[in-house]
């Protein structure tokens, strides 16, 4: 079952601003956001780059009043893991599979075969996206 997504009503006592009004000053908060957005990337990279911060260590790291957390991403091939997984008895392994959507798949069940999407959509869960509004 789709969630339905309604406009909320405007209460009537309230006076709106003119839609051209929040528009404009739509425009003008994405453009602040994306200039404090680099001004911070600006203001961090010049902390990374102070000698005070040449010996950062993985965690948190306490210099001057900033808390600077450093650390690792990991990324593992899954190519080479589909084929080591074979070699590992399974209480060993540490990794857990997660199903992934297939969108253009699941759409095509849908419409063409429905009693299979009507067993695998009942672990769907469906939730309204947050609305996104950009300035045209």
């Amino acid at each position: 079952m789709k969630p339905e997504l309604k406009a909320v009503s405007p209460d009537s006592s309230e006076a709106h601003k003119p839609i051209k009004e929040l528009r404009a000053n739509l425009v003008l908060a994405i453009q602040a956001e994306k200039d404090a957005k680099q001004a911070r990337i600006e203001i961090e990279k010049d902390i990374l780059d102070h000698p005070e911060s040449t010996e950062l260590k993985e965690g948190a790291n306490h210099i001057s009043g900033l808390n600077i957390q450093c650390g690792l991403t990991r990324k593992w091939d899954q190519n080479k893991l589909s084929v080591i997984v074979t070699k590992v008895k399974p209480e060993y392994w540490p990794f857990s599979i997660e199903f992934k959507e297939v969108r253009s798949d699941s759409k095509m069940l849908e419409k063409n075969f429905p009693d299979l999407w009507e067993l695998i959509s009942d672990a769907l869960t469906l939730t309204p996206k947050k609305a996104a509004i950009k300035p045209e």
